[in-house]
């Protein structure tokens, strides 16, 4: 993930509009990471369970969808 937001900064280095975008959207990569790390480990530790009550929550789908957002308007 690191390299290609490297990549995508490289290519975006003339164009200040498309690096705030880019600085806006790493930090909402990193945050959705984390919560998919934090599902596997629930998973693994209690089970089913926790890890489908973890889902449910909807916080992963925000993510996801302000990320689709970022995305679009870059």
């Amino acid at each position: 993930m690191e390299i290609n937001l490297r990549h995508l900064k490289d290519l975006t280095s003339g164009d200040p509009s498309q690096q705030r975008r880019l600085a806006l959207l790493d930090p909402i990569i990193k945050d959705r990471l984390e919560r998919l790390e934090t599902g596997i480990h629930l998973k693994k530790q209690g089970g089913f369970g926790p890890a489908q009550e973890f889902i449910r929550s909807g916080v992963g789908k925000k993510e996801m969808d302000e990320i689709q957002r970022a995305v679009a308007e870059i």
